[in-house]
């Protein structure tokens, strides 16, 4: 039993063993000996093809990332070492280039070469090539070999399975039991000296060309497709590191130069002044981290990404020989046990010659291919958006530096010409000047200056007759960044529509997996819905703001010739003075002589000073366009930032549902600041409605409060504050005695004459132009009252019209100074303009002579100023305006009448003598809005040429406040304070020119130059003691209102006072600075300053106290 359990047995001479036969011990050795022999053959070619077609694979791949790592060390050191001081700009421009570089010169190679290798498939291709070859080394094998059993072929062994073993004790059990028949069979035969019978030889048949195929088509390939997915993943993982780094560069790259850009870095040379650069680069959203040590890190971090990817070069499979040991030991266990129960003919037998596992291998290889090319897909995304990036980056700075050069540039190059033509004139100024001091005096200084006058003048209009820049500016303004919107939409069309990429490893060194999600990015598409909406929409509100500023600035060429023209003549005025030409103003203050020396030296300061303020006009009309500029290059930037952000965004999120949320929350975000926007709007637009019936409504309070204390006599209103006012009224002469002599000259208080100084009413003039125009026709009637409240103009108004509209006209012009009671007195006066002979003329005798003369060449413009000397408001007073009115009404077809008269006294006369009104026509002046008191003070101040400063209030209102704090810019802040100010002086000075005018240059401060007008915040005067005056004066005031002038004795008709009861009001009204002898009996020799009454002087109501005077009246309901 020993023997039958462990296999062995006893050789005893009645089981004699027969010798295996020789032939079969040579067949077992020559079977080893080949078996051994295509072991080594099969390991070679396995070691040397992969080894020699793995390098040749690899190393492109392997010799581009090290070129690309050699050359961005090369890059780091060039462009990148010692720069660690450089500023903002220089840090962007440096990131810039070195983006562009790395793209250009490392990302490029590496992906062309990972393209160009096709990794993937041709992995795979080696390894089904190697499984298509393996079985070509057991070509030449014998299909069928008789070989000896090895003798302990069936003894057992430790740790085999359980099948084995009892199939060995099956086949051991069966042969004991021969052996024993045979021992006692040859006992018998031994009994009976017979022969005996030896135990046979026992040979085993190896299908041997079976076995070697079943190795060679099955067992070696299933060995080398781990191989396979372990190389595969090895080089997957080495380029998923490149992938990875690549990325993670492209993104931090981009997003640092995000960090750093500026607008103010695409704007092209000297279009943006050095502090606005500075200030630009010096903002709050400057990175936190320090940025270049965040350039040096993204730099660090792409050079270790390719220098992991050279290690590429050294990989390959496991060692050959140690993999398929074991599969070789298989085989010889295969031939050992073949032709035995151990090993049954129908195993290891193949179905279909050839190898069954090249299907896998292929499908495999289908996917690892499609990884790499999503990894190339990967980098080609970068690429594209670095390039994407570029190209906006590029068509912003080309759209500033196309808006630059048709708006900046012209004016500059336009603004140089004409500070050398100034340059040139201040010159010849000063030779004149020289040689007047030493030899040819003032008379020949003032022909000199003129002579200069008008070379400069003609210069100036030959330069500014022509500006191309205001048809360039309009076009490029009209529709900003058109062209450049099209590059755009030109590059984002050359995106490609659809790259499929695989979500990246969460952590490095993680294995690759094929199955795992991947992204379909549509960049074209994510493109176009970044890009939205269009560039022309998003600047158009900042580029008609630019065009805006550029026309002003352009218009405002025009202050140049007149600063020269004015100033120049101002000079050639002083100098004519010393001869004698003296023209004085009533507000001047005593005359005083002028010498011949004294008149040069002034010439030779208004010469200097109008020339030189031109030029500085010129350095603060370019000045004015900074601003917009700087807010159109900031509005392009931030269109730009935006819609880059939002791509990048888009792009770089890592799945469906972030891109998705990503999508969203942008458009959120875009719905929310529309949202935004609207209900500030309404905020704010609800805030300025309840600030408005807040200010009504304490004002009426104020009224009635002040009312009530009226009528119980209760003033509040101190002692001082009508010394106080009084003392500001009276300051007039000394406040103008305080101001430059061309300052003087500009604002004159009287009525203008020169053209170029008027504002506003341009609705009137084209009305009456079209009037006059008509009545030559014959189709209108040729008789208009204008009416408008006194201080408005009304005389300024005639002189403009008779130099604009009545130029070829022959204007006769009367000026009714006195009050005219008689139809003769008027119609001596009618007669001695119309230049007839002198007899007694009355209204109807001139009417036939009007109406029986010859029509002129020229039309008959006959001009009458303050119609309001005609009436009187007394029974029948209004008998001698009704008498002219029909006068002007049946003389109208010869003659073009135009009367003046006030808005109070033409309503008054509309009650009275409304047949007679209405047989002329009406026209009521236009009233001076707070724009035209703003044009009337600037359009003045800008011929001085001197510059224009507002101060800001040291109490402003909290509205300004606001505003003031969140204007960025000087410019901003300018205009608000100057629409603030222009604001409270219209609403102080209503229809009073003169007020105003007052109020701006008491106002106004110079600095120790001359060149400086420092307008400080606004301080109306206090009016409020005018509440102290009783209803009598009031309907005084009224009086003169109505009537324009009145007299002692014209106040007592109308009143029916005594003559003790109205010097007491006149003396008191006169006291108190509310009237002034009229400018009659001022010219006469009168003194302003009087509070002397004289009974037969003509009296008004002060200038400048018209507007509180006529707010005082309406709040008491006297006037409407």
């Amino acid at each position: 039993m020993s023997e039958l359990r462990s296999g062995s047995h006893s050789v005893s001479r009645f089981t004699p063993e027969t010798p295996p036969d020789p032939s079969w011990v040579q067949a077992a050795a020559d079977l080893s000996v080949r078996l051994e022999q295509m072991e080594r053959a099969a390991t070679t070619l396995l070691e040397q093809t992969l080894t020699d077609t793995i390098a040749r694979l690899l190393a492109p791949v392997a010799a581009a990332i090290e070129r690309a790592a050699d050359i961005h060390r090369g890059l780091i050191d060039s462009l990148l070492s010692g720069v660690s001081t450089a500023d903002q700009a220089e840090l962007w421009q440096l990131v810039r280039e070195y983006r562009g570089a790395v793209s250009e010169k490392v990302l490029e190679p590496v992906r062309a070469s990972l393209d160009a290798g096709q990794l993937g498939s041709e992995i795979g291709e080696l390894w089904v090539g190697l499984l298509e070859l393996i079985p070509t080394v057991g070509e030449g094998v014998e299909e069928v070999e008789l070989v000896p059993e090895e003798a302990d072929l069936f003894a057992p062994e430790v740790g085999e399975p359980f099948s084995r073993r009892l199939r060995k004790a099956i086949v051991r059990g069966r042969r004991s039991m021969g052996r024993v028949r045979l021992h006692f069979a040859n006992r018998l035969r031994h009994v009976f000296r017979r022969q005996l019978k030896p135990m046979p030889g026992r040979g085993r048949t190896v299908l041997v060309g079976q076995l070697v195929d079943y190795h060679l088509s099955v067992r070696v390939p299933r060995l080398l497709l781990p191989m396979h997915e372990r190389f595969q993943q090895q080089v997957a993982q080495y380029l998923a590191e490149l992938e990875g780094g690549v990325t993670a560069w492209s993104q931090q790259i981009l997003e640092l130069e995000h960090l750093l850009d500026r607008a103010c870095f695409h704007c092209p040379a000297g279009s943006i002044p050095p502090e606005v650069a500075a200030q630009e680069a010096d903002t709050e959203s400057a990175p936190e981290a320090d940025p270049w040590h965040q350039l040096r890190q993204t730099a660090d971090s792409l050079q270790a990404a390719l220098l992991e990817g050279v290690e590429v070069r050294g990989a390959s499979p496991a060692s050959v020989r140690e993999l398929l040991a074991s599969a070789w030991s298989e085989l010889s266990d295969d031939v050992r046990d073949a032709g035995t129960v151990l090993l049954g003919f129908g195993q290891r037998r193949l179905t279909v010659r050839g190898t069954p596992l090249v299907e896998t291998i292929k499908a495999r290889q289908g996917a690892w291919a499609e990884w790499h090319r999503q990894t190339v897909s990967r980098i080609i995304l970068n690429e594209r958006l670095i390039a994407l990036r570029e190209e906006l980056l590029e068509t912003e700075t080309a759209l500033l530096q196309r808006i630059a050069a048709a708006t900046l540039s012209c004016v500059q190059t336009t603004f140089a010409t004409l500070k050398e033509k100034l340059r040139q004139g201040q010159a010849e100024a000063d030779q004149a000047c020289e040689r007047a001091e030493n030899r040819t005096g003032a008379a020949q200084l003032a022909a000199d200056l003129n002579a200069v006058q008008e070379r400069v003048l003609q210069g100036l209009s030959g330069t500014l007759g022509d500006l191309p820049g205001i048809a360039a500016a309009h076009r490029v303004l009209a529709d900003p960044g058109r062209p450049e919107w099209a590059r755009v939409l030109e590059a984002v069309q050359q995106l490609p529509d659809r790259m499929v990429v695989h979500v990246q490893r969460p952590e490095a060194g993680e294995q690759v997996e094929l199955g795992r999600r991947t992204l379909g990015v549509d960049l074209r598409q994510i493109a176009e819905e970044a890009l939205s909406p269009p560039w022309p929409q998003l600047l158009e509100n900042q580029a008609e703001q630019l065009r805006q500023q550029l026309l002003q600035v352009w218009n405002g060429t025009e202050q140049i010739e007149n600063i020269v023209q004015f100033n120049l003549g101002a000079a050639v005025d002083e100098l004519q003075s010393a001869t004698g030409q003296i023209d004085t103003d009533r507000f001047a203050g005593p005359e005083t002589e002028t010498t011949p020396a004294a008149a040069i030296g002034a010439a030779r300061e208004l010469a200097a000073d109008a020339l030189r303020r031109s030029s500085d006009t010129l350095d603060d009309l370019a000045d004015k366009l900074w601003g917009p500029w700087g807010l159109f290059a900031e509005a392009v930037f931030n269109a730009v930032q935006s819609d880059w952000k939002d791509l990048h965004e888009r792009v770089v999120s890592e799945d469906v549902l972030e891109g998705q949320w990503v999508d969203f929350r942008t458009q959120l975000k875009r719905r929310v600041e529309r949202a935004s926007l609207k209900t500030r709007e309404l905020w704010k637009q609800g805030i300025a409605r309840a600030r408005r019936s807040w200010t009504v409504a304490s004002r009426k309070g104020r009224e009635l409060i002040r009312h009530g204390r009226s009528a119980v006599g209760v003033v509040d209103v101190t002692a001082i504050e009508p010394l106080s006012a009084l003392d500001v009224i009276t300051s007039v002469a000394a406040l103008r005695e305080q101001l430059p002599l061309v300052y003087r000259k500009l604002f004159t208080f009287g009525p203008l004459s020169e053209l170029s100084l008027h504002e506003g009413r341009s609705r009137d003039l084209v009305r009456l132009r079209n009037h006059f125009e008509n009545w030559k026709k014959g189709t209108y009637p040729g008789a208009i009252v204008l009416a408008s409240p006194l201080g408005s103009g009304r005389t300024s108004f005639l002189n403009i019209i008779t130099a604009k509209l009545f130029d070829q006209c022959d204007v006769r012009r009367l000026t009714l100074r006195e009050r005219i009671y008689s139809e003769a007195s008027i119609a001596a006066l009618i007669a001695e303009l119309l230049q007839l002979e002198s007899r007694n003329w009355d209204l109807e005798q001139l009417e036939e002579h009007i109406r029986a003369s010859r029509p002129t060449a020229a039309p008959t413009v006959m001009l009458i100023d303050d119609l309001e000397h005609l009436l009187l408001r007394t029974p029948g007073g209004s008998q001698l305006i009704e008498r002219v009115l029909i006068f002007f009404s049946r003389t109208d077809t010869r003659l073009f009448w135009i009367a003046t008269v006030g808005t109070e006294a033409w309503e008054f006369v509309g009650k009275t003598a409304a047949g007679a009104a209405s047989c002329v026509t009406t026209h009521i002046l236009e009233s001076i809005d707070r724009k035209t008191v703003e044009d009337i003070i600037v359009n003045r101040h800008r011929r001085s040429g001197m510059a224009l400063h507002f101060a800001q209030p040291t109490d402003p209102s909290p509205l300004l406040r606001r505003r003031l704090r969140r204007a960025r810019i000087e410019e901003k802040r300018q205009e608000l304070l100057r629409n603030s100010y222009f604001d409270q002086l219209h609403k102080q000075s209503g229809q009073s020119i003169m007020l105003a005018l007052f109020y701006w240059l008491r106002s106004g401060s110079f600095d120790a130059e001359g060149d400086t007008l420092f307008v400080n915040a606004f301080e109306p005067v206090d009016f409020r003691f005018l509440t102290m005056l009783d209803l009598t004066h009031a309907f005084t005031l009224k009086a003169f209102l109505l009537h324009c002038t009145l007299t002692l004795d014209e106040h007592n008709r109308i009143f029916r006072m005594s003559s003790d009861q109205s010097t007491y009001l006149f003396e008191s009204l006169l006291n108190l600075r509310i009237i002034e002898p009229s400018r009659l009996e001022s010219e006469a020799g009168g003194s302003l300053a009087s509070s002397i009454l004289i009974p037969e002087r003509r009296y008004r109501v002060r200038p400048l106290v018209l507007h509180p005077v006529t707010d005082l009246l309406r709040s008491r309901h006297i006037l409407y």
